[in-house]
C-alpha cells in the first residue's frame, strides 16, 4: 500500500538522520574521521530526501520543492524560430545532442584530473531536461544534475555494522554525482573564458593545455554557428559559479573561444575530415585534401598520427574519406602548418 510505503521511507529518513547526527557528534573532535563518514551518511539522507519526494510527487500529486528549485541549469535560447517557449524540435534536439556530448567529453577530462578510469565506472551520467514555457521570442530549458542511486535497506543505516560495502558504494556514488556537477560546470567555465581572462588563466593552472584545448573545442559546439537559426544561446542557475551569474553566447563566440585557445599555445583541437590523396612513409604522414573542419574547406593538409603504430597502418588510409580528431598547428601568421592527429577513421 501507497501508506506503507511512505511510512517505511519516513522511518528510514528518521534512521539516516540520526545516523548523521550520531557520526558528527561521535566524530566532532576528529575532523578527518567527520570527513570521511559524514559525506557517506549525508548522501544517505538526501538520498531519502529525494525518495520520499518521489512517493508523495508519484502518488499524491504532491512536491516538497518547488520546480525552480530542482533545476541547475536554465538554458534560454533565442532566434527567430523560438516564439512563446516553442521551437523547431529538430534544432533543439540537435543543440541537446551537442550539449550531451560535450558534457560527456567534459565529464572525461574530469575523471582524468582525478585519476580515475572512466570506463569502469558503471553507473551513466543522464541529464534530465524539462521544458518550460518562458517569455515570447525565446525557448527555455530546465536542466537537472543526475542524482544516482542506489538501494538502501535498514543494515545499511547502521554506520557501525561490519558491512562496510554498502558505505564504500555510497562514496562512490556521491563522488560520481560531484563528477557529474563538476564537468557541466567546467563546460560552463570554458564558454566563459571567451570573454574572460581569468576564467581561461584558472583552466590552465587546473588542467594541461592540450585538455583545455579540448575542452574548449566541445564548448565552440554548443554556441550557435554562423549559419544557424539559433541566434544566442545563455546559460543560468546553479551550475554558474563563478562571478558572472549568466553566460551569453552569440553567434562571434565561436571565432572567440578559438582566438583564446590560440593564446594558449598555436594550436587548435578539431574534428575534420578529408581525402587521404598521399601517404609519405618517410616522416610518416598522410597527406588530406581537401581538408573541412569548423564549416570551412582548406585546400591541404599534411597529417601526422601521435598514435602511429606503424607504416601498415598509413597505407590503408591511402585514397579513403577518413575523419580525424586532433591538433590544428598554426604558423606565426595564422596559416595551417600541420595536423596532430589523436584519432583517424574510414568514412
Amino acid at each position: 500500500m501507497v501508506i506503507d510505503t511512505l511510512s517505511e521511507t519516513i522511518e528510514k529518513l528518521k534512521e539516516a538522520q540520526k545516523n548523521l547526527e550520531r557520526i558528527r557528534s561521535t566524530y566532532k573532535d576528529n575532523s578527518e574521521l567527520l570527513n570521511i563518514y559524514e559525506p557517506s551518511a549525508k548522501y544517505l539522507v538526501d538520498s531519502m530526501k529525494d525518495r520520499l519526494n518521489e512517493l508523495l510527487n508519484e502518488e499524491v500529486d504532491l512536491k516538497l520543492s518547488q520546480p525552480d528549485k530542482d533545476v541547475d541549469l536554465w538554458i534560454r535560447i533565442n532566434g527567430e524560430d523560438f516564439q512563446s517557449g516553442k521551437g523547431p524540435i529538430g534544432l533543439v534536439g540537435n543543440f541537446l545532442s551537442k550539449l550531451s556530448n560535450a558534457n560527456r567529453q567534459s565529464l572525461n577530462l574530469i575523471a582524468k584530473a582525478r585519476n580515475i578510469d572512466i570506463k569502469s565506472i558503471t553507473n551513466e551520467f543522464p541529464l534530465s531536461f524539462d521544458l518550460t514555457t518562458t517569455a515570447t521570442g525565446s525557448l527555455k530549458l530546465g536542466l537537472k544534475s543526475p542524482n544516482l542511486k542506489v538501494d538502501i535497506d535498514d543494515e545499511q543505516l547502521d554506520m557501525f555494522s561490519y558491512n562496510k560495502d554498502p558505505w564504500e558504494k555510497l562514496r562512490e556514488l556521491a563522488t560520481q554525482n560531484e563528477m557529474a556537477v563538476e564537468s557541466m560546470q567546467l563546460l560552463l567555465s570554458a564558454l566563459a573564458s571567451a570573454e574572460d581572462e581569468e576564467i581561461l588563466s584558472g583552466l590552465v593552472e587546473k588542467y594541461n593545455e592540450r585538455d583545455v584545448l579540448k575542452i574548449i573545442h566541445y564548448a565552440k559546439q554548443v554556441t550557435p554557428s554562423s549559419q544557424s537559426n539559433i541566434d544566442a544561446i545563455s546559460f543560468e542557475g546553479n551550475s554558474v559559479t563563478f562571478r558572472q551569474r549568466i553566460v551569453n553566447t552569440t553567434k562571434h563566440t565561436r571565432k572567440q573561444l578559438s582566438k583564446q585557445a590560440k593564446k594558449l599555445v598555436n594550436k587548435e583541437f578539431v574534428h575534420g575530415k578529408g581525402k587521404v590523396r598521399g601517404v609519405d612513409l618517410d616522416d610518416k604522414s598522410l597527406i588530406i585534401r581537401p581538408f573541412v573542419f569548423e564549416d570551412v574547406k582548406h585546400d591541404e593538409i599534411r597529417c601526422y598520427l601521435l598514435n602511429d603504430d606503424g607504416e601498415q597502418s598509413l597505407e590503408r588510409f591511402l585514397k579513403k574519406r577518413v575523419k580525424v580528431s586532433g591538433f590544428v598547428v598554426y604558423s606565426s601568421n595564422n596559416k595551417l602548418l600541420r595536423l596532430e592527429a589523436e584519432e583517424i577513421t574510414v568514412e
